[in-house]
This record gives structure tokens, C-alpha cells and sequence, in this order.
């Protein structure tokens, strides 16, 4: 892969998105199909790229959408989601990370952040962001996973609030003496000849 985020095949260059090059250690799968090359990441197997081949030599075969700096809509989402964050730092440089390791799929990565953050508390957002950076989980799954398991047991520990408070209610008598009372108990030999005829 040469640095211009193309590919040379045959006398023919073939491009891919922009970004796609990191340094010399780049690589890419090429398949043929048919009368069309198949261009896939190396190491996810993501297609990253469709371009009909060139009977002649010579051609630059380029995707109009391989050319475009796609960094500014990614830049304004990033600062949407560290807003939401009540530690802006932890969490831009948490994003960061992520940016720096996925930074082809940043932008899905992105998107589930800021879905898993709706309707989130702030101390649950917080606890999920310590354990991920703590753990060294950088990834959107994780992020969601940690967030979605703080949120069950903030959810499980009201719960049990409420189940405590209901104890400390006082009764009244009719109601005591409901609680107090013994449902019948019959011998098993009833059952039995029941049973036996």
C-alpha cells in the first residue's frame, strides 16, 4: 500500500479510504472477482473498498468518498459525548484511546457510547468510566457492558431500599392478625385415602 492510500495492482492504482495507510507495516487483502477487485482490512476482513479492473495499465481507479476528511463530524461528536461525562478529561482521553486503536471503526465505536450514556445517571456514567480506565477496556462494548451492569445494580440496590422501607411500615391489628394466621395443616393419611380409592 502506498502512502496516497492506494493500492498498485497490475499497473493500475486502486484506492482506499482515507486513513486506511498507518506506515510501512499497512497491509490489505486484495480479491478478484469477476471483473472486479475486492479490498479488505488485513486484520478485521472489513471491506474497505469495490473497484472494477483495468483491461490497460496506467489508470488510478479512485472512490470519491475514499478522498474525503471525515475527522470534522467525528471531532464534534467526540466533544457531544465528553459533555455528557462529568469528568470531560478522564473522558476525552478515554475516547482518545479508543480513536488511537480503532480509528477505522471510530465511529461506530462512537455511536454506541453515546447510546449506552442515554438516561444515564451521572455517578453511573462515572463509575462505568473509572472500571473501563482502570481495566484497560477500550472499547464501546465493554464501555456499554460495564455501564449496562452499574445500571442493574443501582436498579437491583433502590429495590432493596424500597423492600426495607416496606418493613418499617407499621400495621394495624386486622393486618397483624392476617400475617399471624396459619393456613389448616391436614395428616397425610387424608391425602393418602384419597389417593387409594
Amino acid at each position: 500500500m502506498r502512502k496516497d492510500n492506494t493500492i498498485p495492482i497490475k499497473g493500475n492504482r486502486y484506492s482506499v479510504p482515507l486513513g486506511t495507510y498507518q506506515g510501512p507495516e499497512s497491509y490489505v487483502k486484495v480479491l478478484e472477482d469477476n471483473d472486479k477487485y475486492l479490498i479488505y482490512d488485513f486484520e478485521s476482513t472489513a471491506k474497505l473498498a469495490e473497484h472494477k479492473i483495468f483491461k490497460n495499465r496506467g489508470n488510478l481507479s479512485k472512490n470519491s468518498d475514499h478522498s474525503r476528511k471525515k475527522t470534522d463530524n467525528i471531532d464534534k461528536l467526540i466533544e457531544k459525548i465528553v459533555s455528557l461525562f462529568s469528568d470531560n478529561d478522564k473522558a476525552s482521553k478515554f475516547l482518545a484511546r479508543i480513536r488511537k486503536e480503532k480509528p477505522r471503526y471510530i465511529r461506530d465505536q462512537l455511536q454506541v457510547i453515546d447510546k449506552a450514556l442515554e438516561n444515564r445517571e451521572p455517578e453511573t456514567i462515572a463509575k462505568a468510566l473509572e472500571y473501563c480506565i482502570g481495566n484497560k477496556l477500550y472499547s464501546a462494548s465493554d464501555f456499554r457492558d460495564v455501564i449496562n451492569f452499574y445500571d442493574k445494580e443501582k436498579i437491583k440496590s433502590e429495590n432493596d431500599d424500597i423492600l426495607l422501607v416496606a418493613d418499617n411500615i407499621a400495621l394495624n391489628e386486622k393486618d397483624k392478625a392476617k400475617l399471624a394466621a396459619k393456613p389448616a395443616v391436614r395428616d397425610l393419611d387424608v391425602y393418602q385415602k384419597i389417593f387409594d380409592s
